[in-house]
């Protein structure tokens, strides 16, 4: 199974609806789908990327999981944006991102296994946006 991205810009509520399917096996593949939010966050100049993964599968290694929170970690610092990731499958994993995460402020990044709670957190709280 192979994975495939694309998107949706929704200009009423200002955001990018991001949806990745497939099999997602290293830190590589993630960064990719986080470049094509960046791009397409530029590209239709908003500030918030919803990221459906929720159907998804990782094959990363705990190892490949760390780098990636690592990585994601360094992201958020930029109080660039306001990204909301929604999944369902591999909850270890995102979990253990999210406890990576949760510290840093301001934290413009909600990783959960909620739709809704992800697309309201998203649209509906302002951003911190802070140096």
């Amino acid at each position: 199974m192979s994975k495939t991205i694309n998107s949706t810009y929704f200009p009423d509520e200002n955001y990018i609806a991001v949806f990745v399917k497939g099999l997602v096996n290293s830190t590589t593949v993630a960064k990719e789908v986080v470049e094509y939010g960046l791009a397409k966050m530029q590209q239709n100049n908003c500030i918030r990327v919803y990221f459906d993964v929720s159907e998804t599968l990782s094959s990363a290694t705990t190892a490949e999981n760390f780098e990636l929170a690592q990585s994601i970690r360094e992201l958020i610092k930029l109080p660039l944006f306001r990204w909301a990731v929604y999944y369902k499958n591999d909850s270890q994993m995102y979990e253990m991102i999210a406890n990576l995460i949760k510290q840093i402020e301001p934290n413009n990044l909600l990783i959960c296994n909620d739709s809704a709670r992800a697309k309201h957190w998203l649209l509906e709280e302002e951003p911190k946006f802070g140096l």
